[in-house]
C-alpha cells in the first residue's frame, strides 16, 4: 500500500507542476480532483471545491454550454473541445480552452487560460477598425478641405469688394465664420487620421474649451446636459491641442457612459495658484484645472485605485479603460496631472491640471478679416497645378488679382510638359495628391533642371501627416487657405527662390 500511496503522491505532484489545469468530475458532477492550475483558473481554493458539485460552487453554471458538454461527455462518452468565456463570481471574466473526455466513472477536463490572447485579438481587431476609420476620416477631411477652400476664398474675395451693403457684408462674414469653424472640424478629422502625436503649441485654454464644448454637446446627445463654467482667466497652456482634445472628449464620453446616456456633465475650469499642492516635487509655477463631473453611480473603491491601469479587467473598467490610461499618459507628457474623486451614489470627478505659460503671441483668431494683399513688386508667371478644376480656377483668380499671370495644368505630367516647352515660369504652385504625377514627383523632377524652378506645394491634409513631414524640402500651404495666405506664400518664394525648407504658415 505504501508504494501505491507514494506513486499517487508522485502523480499528484507531477500534475501540480503542469502549466495547464486538470480536474476530474464524477458522474454526480462533483469535483474529485483539481491540480493547482485548475484551482487558479476557477479562482477558488481546492478545499472549497473538492467534494462539492459544480452547481454549488458556481451557481448558474448549469445553464452554460460548458456544463452541457460535460454532461454529454459523461452520458454519451463524446470527447469535446471548446472555448469557454467565463464570468467569475467577483464579476471578472476569463476565457479558457477546454478539452474533456470520459474516464472510469467521471470526466477529465484540461483547461488552458487564453484570456490574454483573446484580449490581444480584440485589441488587434479594434486597431484594424480604427485604422480603417482613420483612413476614411482623412479622405473625407481632405475632400472637404477642398470645398472649404473654395467657400472661404470666394467669400473672402467678395468681401474685398466695395459695393456691399452693411447687411450683405455681415451675411458674408457669417459665412466666413462658418467656414472657419468647419475648418476646425476637418482638422480634428485629420488629427484622427494620423498616427503620430502633434507638437505642443501655446494654446489659449478658455477659447479652446468654449469651441470644444460646441462640438462636444451633439456627441453627448440630447439626454445629457452639458454645462461649462469658467472661473477667471485660464491663461495659456503649452500642449498638443489634438491630444488634449482627446482627453476632454474621452472623459466626457466616459461620464455619459457612467450615467447610461442620461444626466448632467459639468466642465469647470479655473486658474490655480503659483504652487500645485500635493503634486510632488518640481511642480512650482502657475496651473489651470479642468474638472469633469458626472451624476453617475460612482466608482467602487477597488476599481478607483486602479482606474488608470490599462490592465484593469474588462468587466471592471469605467468608460474605455485603456482610454483612461492614454489620457493619463497625454496629460503627464504635457507636464500636468490627472486624478479622480468618486463616491458611490454621488458621481465622479476627473481633474486635469495643466501648467500655464506666458501669453505672448497666442491670442486666437476668429474671422480672418480681409486685409490688403501684398505683392512681390512685379508680375510673375506662375503655373498652377491641381486636378480639381474649381481649385485651379480659384488660385488663378487669386493670383491674377495680386498682379501675377497664372496658367493652369491638370496634373504633374501636363505641368512638366508645359515646363519643358517654350513657356517660361517663375514659380510652380502644385497640389500634392494628383493622378498621373503628384506634387512631390513634379518637384523632384524640377530639381533636376539646370535652372530649378521654385515650387509651393498645397495639400488638403494636415502638415503633421506622416507623408508630408518626410518632405521638408519644399514649402507647404495647407487647405483651406485665404487669398492673402496664398499670395503671401507665393511672394515669399519669389523674393527668395533659393530658400527651401520651412513650412508656410
Amino acid at each position: 500500500m505504501g508504494g501505491i500511496a507514494e506513486a499517487l503522491d508522485s502523480v499528484t505532484s507531477l500534475l501540480d507542476r503542469l502549466p495547464i489545469g486538470v480536474q476530474f468530475i464524477d458522474n454526480a458532477m462533483r469535483y474529485r480532483y483539481l491540480n493547482q492550475v485548475a484551482a487558479e483558473h476557477g479562482k477558488r481554493p481546492r478545499e472549497h471545491l473538492l467534494g462539492r458539485t459544480m452547481q454549488e460552487c458556481y451557481p448558474g453554471i448549469e445553464t452554460t454550454e460548458a456544463f452541457r458538454n460535460i454532461q454529454r461527455a459523461l452520458t454519451a462518452g463524446e470527447p469535446c473541445e471548446m472555448e469557454n468565456a467565463f464570468v467569475f463570481p467577483d464579476g471578472s471574466q476569463g476565457c479558457f480552452e477546454l478539452r474533456m473526455f470520459k474516464v472510469f466513472d467521471g470526466v477529465v477536463i484540461s483547461s488552458v487560460d487564453v484570456t490574454l490572447r483573446k484580449q490581444l485579438e480584440v485589441h488587434h481587431r479594434h486597431a484594424q477598425r480604427m485604422d480603417a476609420t482613420r483612413q476614411l476620416a482623412g479622405g473625407i477631411a481632405h475632400d472637404f478641405n477642398n470645398l472649404l477652400t473654395i467657400i472661404g476664398a470666394y467669400t473672402d474675395l467678395v468681401l474685398r469688394g466695395s459695393e456691399l451693403t452693411n447687411g450683405q457684408r455681415g451675411d458674408l462674414e457669417e459665412v466666413l465664420r462658418a467656414s472657419n469653424r468647419a475648418s476646425e472640424l476637418t482638422s480634428r478629422l485629420l488629427a484622427l487620421s494620423r498616427q503620430s502625436q502633434g507638437e505642443p503649441v501655446p494654446l489659449a485654454f478658455e477659447p479652446f474649451l468654449r469651441g470644444l464644448t460646441r462640438t462636444l454637446a451633439p456627441m453627448l446627445g440630447q439626454a445629457v446636459s452639458l454645462q461649462l463654467k469658467i472661473s477667471g482667466d485660464l491663461g495659456v497652456v503649452h500642449v498638443d491641442p489634438t491630444a488634449i482634445e482627446h482627453v476632454v472628449v474621452s472623459l466626457a464620453l466616459n461620464a455619459k457612459d457612467a450615467m447610461n446616456g442620461q444626466g448632467r456633465v459639468r466642465l469647470e475650469a479655473r486658474r490655480l495658484g503659483e504652487q500645485l499642492h500635493g503634486a510632488g516635487p518640481g511642480t512650482e509655477g502657475a496651473y489651470c484645472e479642468l474638472a469633469i463631473t458626472d451624476d453617475g453611480p460612482g466608482i467602487p473603491p477597488g476599481v478607483l485605485d486602479r482606474i488608470f491601469d490599462p490592465k484593469l479587467d474588462g468587466a471592471q473598467r469605467v468608460g474605455t479603460g485603456l482610454g483612461l490610461a492614454m489620457c493619463w499618459s497625454i496629460v503627464e507628457r504635457a507636464g500636468g496631472t490627472i486624478h479622480v474623486e468618486s463616491q458611490i451614489g454621488l458621481g465622479s470627478t476627473f481633474r486635469v491640471v495643466l501648467p500655464t505659460v506666458a501669453r505672448a503671441g497666442v491670442e486666437p483668431r476668429d474671422v480672418r478679416s480681409p486685409r490688403p494683399m501684398r505683392s512681390a513688386g512685379g508680375c510673375a508667371r506662375i503655373l498652377v497645378v491641381d486636378d480639381e478644376l474649381a481649385i485651379r480656377q480659384l488660385m488663378v483668380r487669386q493670383l491674377e488679382r495680386a498682379g501675377h499671370v497664372a496658367v493652369e495644368a491638370a496634373d504633374g505630367a501636363e505641368a512638366l510638359e508645359r515646363l519643358m516647352g517654350a513657356e517660361e515660369f517663375d514659380l510652380v504652385v502644385s497640389d500634392v495628391l494628383m493622378p498621373v504625377m503628384g506634387g512631390f514627383e513634379l518637384a523632384r523632377q524640377l530639381e533636376q533642371l539646370q535652372n530649378p524652378i521654385p515650387v509651393l506645394l498645397i495639400s488638403g491634409y494636415s502638415p503633421d501627416d506622416a507623408s508630408l513631414r518626410l518632405q521638408k524640402r519644399w514649402p507647404l500651404l495647407c487647405k483651406p487657405f485665404t487669398s492673402e495666405e496664398l499670395v503671401a506664400a507665393v511672394d515669399g518664394l519669389l523674393r527668395s527662390p533659393s530658400v527651401q525648407g520651412p513650412d508656410v504658415p
